[in-house]
């Protein structure tokens, strides 16, 4: 193992130990504990009693009922990594209180995930870390130790839809594999059964639905029945040596790890920025971002309606209507990520015709990363050369690589996706041009260009 490979982990391993210990600064203690107490208000005894919405819920395989024998029940945890406010997590162990049966997570490849090795042992929940691929170590570790059935979470993406449809493919015919939507307020297929043109089509089919599915967490609790398996302890050593890990781009500094920290960046988006939320988002000299991932966010975002409407609005039009059309482009849409999967206007029109903060940050402000993406067009030979260039650049250093949120971006400042057709111009034909100058009445670009400038 390199050096570089070596320090890494060992720093991964220092961070998770303070995880154990640290604590919360104590102005966010209210927020974090007014947290907890709604989780536990939503289950007063037990997560089993608590009243699952199963349309969140799919049942992908032929088989329908768990054997009368099995030990336990998985969750197989691939892109909604945390214990609590995962819908996923939670329905896996309503169906174990429900039968009786112990509960264990697997998790596959992903050797830095050590967060949630230390919620769930405290929760008697097995953690096993599986290395190889999914198709073949999954049904494996199902066979050996007798697992009855399967709960995984949702990705509209082509690879994990793949890996889903391999496991499927190799799974005991009697193991049932439902699929729950853990990362969408209301689930991607429940949503809408099409494509979605815009915004504006969307966010009334969301609206209407909306009421059903903007719900309050029960806690994970722990699990009385323990898993008859062992459980071997996770050789980071082992899995670092043998995954093939692009060490060029380096760990950003802002971004802390576990469910503390995560907390503590709520409590602070809403005690600081959500005020000027809805004037300040589009300035990236302004850090009035939430920096966080939605699921919990919203709801504490939505209990300051009455107080900040207008940001509000704008934080949660953002954080579910966009982003939920994203999950819809890349869902329906096989060709999200070239420019076949454009309106057909807006490949006519394209057949005629900021990256340090990013670098350095993992994250480039939304408004600079359209206009970051419309200078990549217009600097390249052709669309599909600026649609590689800027894929390939926002999966290899932004945080939301490999997401429908990045892939959806791309696409509607190159692509027009989700867009109208604007007057017709050179190079862009009528895709939606952004200029400098316009860049200039929005914020202070000087002032963005001294902070990131190289020293």
């Amino acid at each position: 193992m390199s050096a570089e490979k070596q320090k890494s982990l060992e720093d991964c391993e220092t961070l998770a130990k303070k995880q154990k210990t640290e604590e919360p600064a104590k102005d966010h203690l209210e927020i974090i504990n007014e947290i907890k107490q709604s989780r536990l208000s939503c289950a007063s005894s037990s997560t089993k009693r608590f009243k699952f919405n199963k349309k969140r819920v799919r049942v992908l395989s032929e088989a329908m009922d768990i054997p009368d024998d099995a030990d336990s029940i998985i969750y197989w945890m691939s892109r909604d990594q945390r214990v609590q406010d995962n819908w996923a997590f939670l329905y896996t162990q309503q169906l174990a209180l429900s039968f009786d049966l112990a509960f264990c997570v697997c998790f596959c490849l992903v050797p830095k995930f050590l967060d949630a090795t230390i919620q769930c042992e405290s929760l008697n929940i097995h953690f096993h870390v599986l290395l190889g691929e999914a198709e073949t170590v999954l049904p494996a570790f199902v066979k050996e130790n007798n697992i009855g059935g399967i709960v995984t979470d949702f990705c509209p993406l082509r690879v994990p839809r793949k890996w889903l449809s391999d496991v499927l493919a190799k799974l005991p015919e009697d193991i049932p594999l439902c699929q729950v939507d853990a990362h969408n307020i209301v689930p991607c297929w429940i949503a809408s059964d099409k494509q979605e043109d815009g915004v504006r089509t969307f966010r009334k089919k969301l609206q209407v639905k909306l009421k059903d599915y903007f719900t309050q967490f029960p806690p994970v609790n722990e699990q009385k029945q323990s898993a008859k398996h062992a459980l071997e302890p996770v050789d980071w050593n082992t899995i670092e040596s043998n995954l093939e890990v692009n060490m060029d781009v380096k760990e950003v500094a802002w971004a802390k790890p576990g469910t503390t920290a995560g907390l503590c960046k709520i409590s602070e988006f809403c005690k600081c920025r959500l005020e000027n939320y809805n004037d300040l988002r589009d300035d990236p000299t302004k850090n009035n971002l939430s920096q966080i991932s939605i699921q919990r966010t919203i709801l504490q975002v939505f209990k300051f309606k009455r107080k900040y409407e207008p940001s509000v609005d704008a934080f949660l039009d953002e954080a579910v209507v966009r982003r939920e059309l994203a999950e819809n482009f890349c869902y329906y849409n096989e060709n999200y990520d070239k420019v076949e999967g454009a309106d057909d206007w807006a490949k006519e029109t394209l057949k005629d015709h900021t990256q340090r903060q990013m670098v350095t940050e993992g994250k480039m402000h939304g408004f600079l990363r359209m206009y970051w993406a419309k200078k990549i067009l217009e600097w390249t030979n052709s669309p599909e050369e600026a649609l590689e260039f800027a894929i390939y650049l926002n999966d290899k250093y932004e945080l939301d690589g490999q997401d429908p949120n990045g892939y959806a971006g791309c696409m509607w400042s190159i692509c027009g996706v989700h867009d109208q057709s604007w007057s017709e111009r050179s190079v862009f034909g009528k895709i939606r041009y952004l200029s400098y100058n316009g860049c200039k009445r929005k914020f202070d670009v000087d002032g963005f260009i001294a902070k990131y400038k190289e020293k």
